[in-house]
C-alpha cells in the first residue's frame, strides 16, 4: 500500500473553491438558522457545481467522485456554519447501492442537480433507531403497499422531493421510495437548538398507499442496503463535525490574538496555549481517522469499523472543542451576535444525529470484541 498524506491537486483546487463559496454564503447563516428552513439559495450554489452529488457518476449529472470529495465539501461548509447535504448523498448512496435502473435514472439526475432534496426516515419516537422494534409496518395489497406508523427527528421529511422510509414488511426490513405530496402522511415539525438549517419533523402515515415500484431494492432486504449507505454518511457526518471543530477554534484564536487582559493578550498565558495545542491536535487526530474511513470506502474495502471511529471520535473532538473555546473569548462567546454560542449548539446536536456516541461505541466494541452484548450478569 502507498500511504500519503497529500490530497492531489484536484481536491486541493476543490477545498479552495468550497471554502471561498461557504465563506461568502456564510453572512446567511443566522438568517437560515432562525427561519430553519432549507436554504435554497445555498443548495442552488452547490448544485451548479455538482456539489450535491460528489458520488453520482457523471452518466447521471453527478461529479462522478468518491469519499474524499463527499469528505472535502462537507468539511469545508461546515467550517463557515454550513452542514452539508448530508440526506440527500445518503439517499444517493441507497439509490446507487439497490435501486432499479428507472429508479436511478428518475431520481439521481435531479438529486445530484439539486432539483430534489431527500430525507431518510428510520428513527421512531418510542423505539429510536433499532431495526428490530420498529413499529412502522407495510403490507403488500395487490401491485401497492400500504403503510402504517410514525418516525421522528427525520431532517428535511416535509421538504424532500423524496424520502426513503424504512419499514418492516413479511419479508422482512424494507425501503420504501415516498414522493412528496403522497396523501395520507401528517408532519409535525421540530424546534431544535442546533443544526437548524436541517429542519426536523415527526410525522404520521396512515394507510399511506405507494406502489410496489417504489420498493428500493427487494423486499426484506433494506439491511444490506443501510450497511452500504450509513458507512458513508458516517464519514460525511465526521467530516462536518470536524469541520465546526475547525470553524470554532479557527474564530476563537482570531479573536484572543486581539484579547487584552492587563498587558497581556490572552493568547501569551501558558494555560490557554496548552488548551489550544491540545485542541489542534485532537482535530489533525479526528481528521485522519475519518481520512481513512473514506479512503477505505473509495477502494471498496470493509471499513465498517474505521467509520464508526471517525464518526464517534469526531462527534467528541467537536463538542469538546466548542465548550472550551469560550475559554478563548470569555464573555463575548455567550451573545447571538458572536458564532460560539451558534457552534457549540450545533456540535450537541451533531453528537446524537446519525448515531450517539454510546450506539457507536457499542458498534466499535463489537467489531473488536466479537460479541454482540456484554457478559450476562
Amino acid at each position: 500500500m502507498c500511504l500519503s498524506f497529500e490530497i492531489s491537486a484536484e481536491q486541493k483546487e476543490l477545498k479552495g473553491e468550497v471554502a471561498k463559496l461557504a465563506q461568502r454564503l456564510s453572512s446567511k447563516v443566522d438568517e437560515w438558522e432562525r427561519r430553519s428552513v432549507p436554504p435554497r439559495d445555498r443548495i442552488e450554489e452547490l448544485a451548479e457545481r455538482r456539489w450535491m452529488g460528489p458520488i453520482v457518476p457523471l452518466e447521471y449529472d453527478g461529479m462522478g467522485r468518491g469519499a474524499m470529495e463527499y469528505s472535502i465539501i462537507s468539511e469545508e461548509l461546515a467550517r463557515f456554519g454550513l452542514f452539508g447535504p448530508q440526506p440527500t448523498i445518503q439517499a444517493e448512496k441507497h439509490l446507487l447501492a439497490s435501486g432499479t435502473e428507472e429508479q436511478k435514472a428518475s431520481y439521481l439526475p435531479k438529486l445530484a442537480r439539486g432539483e430534489y432534496i431527500a430525507a431518510i426516515a428510520i428513527s421512531e419516537a418510542t423505539v429510536g433507531s433499532s431495526f428490530e422494534l420498529m413499529e412502522t409496518t407495510a403490507v403488500k395489497r395487490g401491485d401497492s403497499y400500504i403503510l402504517n406508523g410514525h418516525k421522528s427527528h427525520i431532517n428535511f421529511a416535509a421538504d424532500a422531493a423524496i424520502m426513503l422510509l424504512y419499514a418492516k414488511t413479511e419479508d422482512g426490513l424494507s425501503i420504501f421510495v415516498i414522493e412528496k405530496g403522497t396523501p395520507g402522511i401528517n408532519f409535525k415539525k421540530g424546534d431544535p437548538i442546533g443544526q437548524r438549517m436541517q429542519p426536523i419533523y415527526d410525522f404520521t402515515l396512515k394507510n399511506v398507499e405507494i406502489p410496489e415500484t417504489h420498493l428500493l431494492g427487494k423486499a426484506g432486504d433494506a439491511m444490506a442496503t443501510f450497511f452500504a449507505a450509513f458507512n458513508l454518511s458516517r464519514i460525511g457526518n465526521a467530516s462536518c463535525l470536524i469541520g465546526l471543530a475547525r470553524g470554532a477554534l479557527g474564530e476563537a484564536i482570531e479573536y484572543a490574538r486581539e484579547r487584552s487582559v492587563g498587558r497581556n493578550l490572552v493568547t501569551d498565558f501558558q494555560g490557554i496555549r496548552w488548551m489550544v495545542a491540545e485542541l489542534v491536535t485532537k482535530i489533525e487526530a479526528a481528521a485522519l481517522l475519518r481520512d481513512k474511513a473514506a479512503w477505505l470506502e473509495d477502494e471498496g474495502v470493509e471499513h465498517a469499523l474505521e467509520t464508526a471511529m471517525a464518526r464517534y471520535y469526531a462527534a467528541e473532538v467537536a463538542e469538546e472543542v466548542a465548550s472550551r473555546v469560550f475559554s478563548l473569548v470569555g464573555g463575548w462567546g455567550c451573545y447571538r451576535e458572536r458564532p460560539f454560542e451558534r457552534f457549540w449548539r450545533d456540535a450537541k446536536v451533531g453528537k446524537l444525529a446519525g448515531g450517539s456516541s454510546e450506539v457507536l461505541k457499542n458498534l466499535i466494541a463489537r467489531r473488536v470484541l466479537g460479541r454482540e452484548r456484554g457478559p450476562s450478569s
